[in-house]
């Protein structure tokens, strides 16, 4: 049979353009073949790196193959996510299951290492709906059956947590708000060991205030019994700093507070005992007391504090403020004591979240916390000795110690299901030393004695605060952990820097334990 091989130009193209079409087929197939296998090569050697504890390699690699090949993105997002998962990433590894799933819902596997994950880090209601999906894509598996059940029993147990303890809303539409605060009580001690540390000798040498257990120490409880109405009390042996005398014999503050919606206002007494029994200024050798024979002094002070408190902000100010401002100048033989305490304290939450995007739906009582924390701290102490010597009527000594601090906290120690409360922190402070003694002037505006050690006498040859011994900067570091709703540890370290001129640094650690009903 002859065939006829006059094909029109238009036969022609058609049968060329066919070819093409078909060898770029095959082209794009063998590129698709290729590229699978450079995927699967990735993956492989992604693996075999996890497996030699190279995470960060792996990593690489595993990322490497994503990027080649979105279509096969899920096998090497669930690659990914058991790397970090090894490394002990967990959020990173949650991550990347979340998005291995959204690629191939059909990867049993992922759904199985996502829900345990889910599970392990306690988010239960998402376990039980991976745990779900895998069930439903094999239903004979047997890793999910080792963990859903209690997953179903934790949700459960969650959600009667959550409605005993939801304080949301108003007693109108929650019982639980009625009158219930969300702390009744909490009761703590702590201790604080402070080593002052000598520049010249190179020495460290232990802190021992006045008092009887010769330590930093103290214990505190708070009570709520009502949501309008607040008790503290705490007694301790307070640390005035490395540059004052040590003759601290203890502190006893009780207080009442009244709270009305954000604000809050109360009052409160403040007690304080001092031993200057051969009490001596840092840095000299000898004591500064005339009238040896009254040495144990104490004071008791009447103070006021209001403030504020919403789901962001807290304010709060107190005052104890000084009442003998002037000393008799003619009595008997004695000596006397008068104090001063003012606290003011700022906090803001920033609602930062390092490394991941905050959800603006979620209720601020939920987080993140980020607090910005701004202090500033007065004390003053006022001695007074009558008679202290033949034909002077009165020496008066001051002692101020003034703390600016600037810090952060992340965390917040509140109730939570099946989880460890954590907040950690740091505050840098700037502490101000005043010290005024020998003073025979005790009853002039300005004389050296409180207002930063204000001097009117020095004001015209360029010393207008006179009383200003020196300045010393303060790091300090700080965490707390709640275990199950109720047991408190809390920690904390400083070290006080002082200046060249001053012979000693300080350096202190403090552990303290809470109970909280």
């Amino acid at each position: 049979m002859r065939i006829n091989h006059n094909f029109s130009f238009t036969q022609r193209l058609f049968v060329l353009l066919l070819f093409a079409g078909a060898l770029g087929a095959q082209a794009q197939k063998e590129s698709s073949r290729s590229l699978a296998a450079e995927v699967d090569k990735l993956n492989w050697e992604g693996i075999d790196l996890s497996n030699d504890a190279r995470y960060s390699q792996a990593a690489e690699r595993f990322q490497k193959a994503i990027t080649l090949d979105d279509t096969r993105a899920a096998r090497s997002y669930h690659n990914i996510g058991y790397t970090y998962e090894l490394a002990g990433d967990k959020n990173k590894a949650l991550d990347s299951y979340q998005k291995a799933v959204a690629r191939n819902p059909q990867q049993t596997i992922t759904w199985q290492s996502l829900g345990k994950l889910q599970y392990q880090m306690g988010l239960y209601k998402d376990a039980v709906m991976s745990g779900e999906n895998v069930l439903k894509l094999d239903p004979k598996n047997v890793p999910v059956q080792k963990w859903l059940p209690d997953a179903y029993a934790k949700l459960a147990e969650q959600k009667m947590y959550d409605a005993r303890n939801d304080l949301s809303g108003t007693p109108e539409d929650n019982p639980n708000c009625e009158a219930r605060p969300d702390v009744i009580a909490e009761i703590g001690a702590h201790f604080t060991a402070i080593g002052v540390i000598d520049k010249r000798a190179t020495a460290l040498s232990y802190y021992q205030p006045q008092g009887l257990a010769r330590s930093v120490a103290g214990m505190y409880a708070e009570f709520h019994p009502l949501r309008e109405l607040s008790f503290r009390l705490d007694g301790k042996t307070p640390y005035f700093g490395v540059l004052q005398p040590n003759f601290f014999a203890g502190q006893e503050n009780i207080e009442v507070q009244y709270n009305f919606k954000k604000f809050f206002f109360g009052a409160g007494i403040l007690f304080t005992q001092l031993n200057i029994d051969n009490s001596i200024v840092p840095g000299e050798t000898t004591s500064f007391v005339q009238n040896t024979e009254y040495t144990t002094l104490s004071d008791t002070k009447f103070g006021l504090f209001i403030g504020s408190q919403d789901a962001l902000t807290y304010f709060a100010l107190k005052v104890y403020p000084r009442y003998l401002f002037r000393g008799p100048i003619s009595g008997p033989k004695g000596n006397s004591l008068d104090t001063v305490k003012i606290d003011l304290e700022y906090r803001h939450n920033l609602r930062l979240s390092l490394g991941s995007t905050i959800d603006e739906n979620q209720p601020i009582s939920k987080g993140p916390f980020t607090d910005f924390i701004f202090k500033v701290s007065i004390d003053e102490i006022y001695l007074t000795e009558f008679k202290p010597v033949s034909g002077t009527d009165a020496l008066g000594h001051y002692f101020g110690t003034y703390d600016i601090s600037m810090g952060m906290e992340f965390g917040k120690l509140q109730r939570a299901f099946d989880k460890i409360g954590f907040t950690y922190g740091f505050l840098l402070t700037e502490r101000l030393y005043f010290q005024n003694i020998m003073n025979t002037d005790t009853t002039s505006f300005g004389n050296g004695q409180g207002y930063f050690g204000f001097n009117t006498q020095d004001l015209t040859s360029g010393n207008p605060f006179s009383s200003f011994r020196n300045s010393s900067f303060i790091i300090t570091l700080f965490s707390a952990q709640m275990f199950r709703n109720r047991y408190i540890l809390r920690e904390k370290i400083f070290f006080e820097s002082t200046p060249g001129n001053e012979r000693s640094h300080a350096l202190g650690v403090q552990i303290a334990f809470g109970l909280r009903f």
